[in-house]
C-alpha cells in the first residue's frame, strides 16, 4: 500500500470508526476524517435535519457525492458512516481507492454501545431496547454482505489492541 493511499473504516453504527480513526490517523501521522462530519459540513446541517427535513434517499445521494471527494485525500484516515459501504456500488469503488478494514462486533455488542446514544442517531430514534436489539440484529444481517468485502476484518474489541492489530496487519 502506497503512503498516499487512504483507509477506510467502516462497520455498523457504534462499531468505534471515528474514535479508532482518529488514533490511527495520529500513529500513522495521517490526517484524519468523518465522512458524516464531511456530510454535515456541506449540507450546512446535522446529520438528524437532513433525515428529519429529506429523508434517507435524499441523504444517501449526498452521502455518495461526500464520499468519492473524500475518498481522494491523500494519506488519509476516513470514518465512514455505518451504511456508507452498504449503498450504490461503494463496496467496490472504496475497495478500488482506498485500504478498507471492517470493524466487527457482535449484535449484543453493538446494541450495549447504542442503547444510551439512539437519540442522537435518526435510524434508531425512540426505538425501545428489545426494538433496537431486532434491528440491530436485521440491519447487520443484511449489511454484512458489505461489510465482509474489506480488505481487513478486525473484531474491536479494545481500543490499543485493536489500534496495534491494524498497524500490524496494513500492507507495506
Amino acid at each position: 500500500m502506497k503512503a498516499s493511499t487512504p483507509i477506510c473504516l467502516f462497520g455498523f453504527m457504534g462499531s468505534g470508526k471515528s474514535v479508532l480513526g482518529k488514533e490511527l490517523a495520529g500513529r500513522l501521522e495521517r490526517s484524519f476524517y468523518d465522512l458524516d462530519d464531511f456530510i454535515e459540513a456541506k449540507a450546512g446541517k446535522s446529520i438528524s435535519d437532513i433525515f428529519n427535513q429529506y429523508g434517507e434517499y435524499y441523504f444517501r445521494k449526498l452521502e455518495r457525492t461526500c464520499l468519492k471527494e473524500i475518498v481522494k485525500k491523500s494519506n488519509a484516515v476516513i470514518a465512514l458512516g455505518g451504511g456508507a459501504a452498504c449503498f450504490y456500488d461503494h463496496i467496490s469503488y472504496i475497495n478500488q481507492t482506498s485500504f478498507s478494514i471492517y470493524l466487527r462486533l457482535t449484535p449484543k455488542g453493538l446494541v450495549e454501545r447504542l442503547k444510551d446514544n439512539t437519540g442522537n442517531r435518526p435510524l434508531l430514534k425512540d426505538l425501545t431496547d428489545k426494538e433496537l436489539q431486532s434491528y440491530v440484529t436485521n440491519r447487520l444481517k443484511q449489511r454484512s454482505v458489505f461489510y465482509e468485502q474489506a480488505d481487513l476484518t478486525i473484531d474491536n474489541l479494545e481500543l490499543k489492541s485493536t489500534l496495534e492489530r491494524i498497524i500490524r496487519k496494513l500492507p507495506e
